[in-house]
C-alpha cells in the first residue's frame, strides 16, 4: 500500500525524534562539511552540546532542558554570545520539535541571553608605535607589512591571510580590494590605501616558496605574481600569540583583530610567567 506525502513526513520525524543527540549531531555535521567552507565553528558549539546532551533522546528535549543547559553552560563560565549560537544548532538538531521550543522561549523572553556592552576601542598612537616597533624587530618578514595593512585598511583576520596581488593597487588608484568576506556587504568592497600602508607592501618581493609573497632582503621587490598571497598565513600562525586567548577588539578603521594584531598585543602585554 502506498504511502502519502504526509505519511512519509511523519514517519521522518518519528526517527529524528528516536535519535540521540550525538546521532543527530554527527549527521548534522556530515551535511554541514560539505555545505560550508568552514565547520570549525559547527564541531566547536556541538561538541559542548553533546557533552552535556548527547546522549538524551531529540524528543526529551524541552524548553526546560534548553533553559537548564544555558545555566549549566553559564556555570562553565562560557560568554553568552557561544551559548546563544550553541543553543541555535540545538534546535536545528530538534527540527520541528525545535521550532515549537523556539517559540515557546521567544513568548518568555528566554530564547537568547543578554549579551554585554562591547569593550571595544580604537588603538591609541601610542599603541600603534609600539606594536609596529615590535614587529619591525622580528625575524619573520611578513609580519610587519601585514600588521601596517592591518591597522589602516582594518581587516579581518582571514580577509588578511587570503589577500593576493591581484587585489592589491599600489601604482594608479592605490586600494585594495577585499575578497571573500564574512558578510556579503564585506566582499569586494574598496579599500584606500595610505601612504603608511602601501610603502612596505612596494617593499615586498615574490617569495621562492608556494608563490607567496615575502619581503625581499636588500628592500627592492620585482613584479609579485598577480595570483600570489601577499602575506604567508603560516608565518602568521607561527608568530601568533603563543595560544593565549583574546577578545576581538575594533581597529579604527573598523575591522576585526587580526593574528598580526593579537600577536603586537600580546607583545606588549605578556602573560605571567608559569611555574
Amino acid at each position: 500500500m502506498e504511502k502519502s506525502y504526509g505519511q512519509v513526513i511523519e514517519e521522518e520525524a518519528r526517527a529524528q525524534r528516536r535519535k540521540t543527540l550525538k546521532q543527530a549531531a554527527d549527521e548534522f555535521l556530515v551535511d554541514y562539511k560539505l555545505k560550508h567552507e568552514s565547520a570549525t565553528f559547527a564541531v566547536y558549539a556541538l561538541g559542548h552540546v553533546t557533552d552535556h546532551l548527547g546522549g538524551r533522546l531529540v524528543v526529551e528535549i524541552t524548553p526546560t532542558v534548553v533553559k537548564r543547559y544555558q545555566t549549566d553552560r553559564l556555570a562553565e563560565k562560557a560568554g553568552p554570545k557561544t551559548i546563544n549560537d550553541e543553543v541555535l544548532l540545538l534546535l536545528r538538531l530538534c527540527g520541528d520539535q525545535g521550532d515549537l521550543i523556539r517559540a515557546k522561549l521567544r513568548r518568555e523572553k528566554a530564547m537568547k541571553l543578554a549579551l554585554p556592552p562591547s569593550p571595544g576601542r580604537a588603538y591609541t598612537a601610542d599603541e600603534k608605535t609600539r606594536m609596529l616597533a615590535e614587529a619591525a624587530k622580528l625575524r619573520s618578514k611578513n609580519m610587519y607589512p601585514a600588521l601596517v595593512v592591518d591597522l589602516n585598511c582594518g581587516l579581518r583576520d582571514k580577509e588578511l591571510r587570503e589577500l593576493r596581488w591581484r587585489q592589491v593597487d599600489l601604482v594608479h588608484k592605490k586600494h585594495l580590494t577585499v575578497g571573500k568576506s564574512k558578510t556579503d556587504a564585506g566582499t569586494g568592497r574598496v579599500i584606500p590605501l595610505k601612504p603608511r600602508s602601501w610603502s612596505p607592501s612596494k617593499r615586498m618581493r615574490l617569495g621562492t616558496s608556494g608563490g607567496s609573497v615575502s619581503a625581499g632582503q636588500s628592500g627592492m621587490s620585482s613584479l609579485p605574481g598577480r595570483g600570489s598571497r601577499m602575506i604567508r598565513p603560516a608565518r602568521l600562525q607561527h608568530y601568533g600569540p603563543r595560544g593565549q586567548r583574546c577578545a576581538t577588539k575594533r581597529t579604527s578603521s573598523g575591522g576585526g583583530m587580526t593574528t598580526a594584531t593579537r600577536w603586537s598585543l600580546s607583545s606588549l602585554n605578556p602573560a605571567p610567567a608559569t611555574k
